[in-house]
């Protein structure tokens, strides 16, 4: 709630990335997401990600990164992964999915490190 909009939309959009991973949006996911970004997300989220352009999505989180301030630059560089991985542990998590989740850190640390001061 104390999140910045940029900041909760990009969160909002990796999360969905996530979620999609496996084609399923389960029960723990969807508390999780409730818990996280308030009540009733979870179902803007499966209203959502049904039209999501998914082979965008990459650059979507790129556009909306080179948005954040400073200080929500570092909170996805330092708070993003644990949150993330709370997720994916939501529901039990699989190899492919730490994987997926790995690589999105990856991306996110590299194009922060790539941004240019604003």
């Amino acid at each position: 709630s104390s999140l910045s909009a940029s900041l909760r939309s990009v969160l909002e959009l990796c999360t969905m990335y996530l979620v999609a991973l496996d084609e399923q949006f389960t029960p723990q996911e969807q508390d999780w997401v409730d818990a996280q970004f308030g009540p009733d997300t979870a179902e803007q989220f499966i209203k959502k990600m049904p039209a999501m352009n998914w082979e965008s999505c990459f650059g979507d989180i790129y556009e909306k990164l080179m948005w954040l301030d400073p200080g929500d630059q570092s909170y996805m560089n330092h708070h993003a992964a644990p949150l993330f991985q709370n997720l994916m542990e939501s529901d039990g998590l699989e190899e492919i999915e730490q994987d997926r989740l790995d690589d999105l850190m990856r991306y996110i640390r590299e194009t922060l490190a790539n941004a240019k001061p604003a």
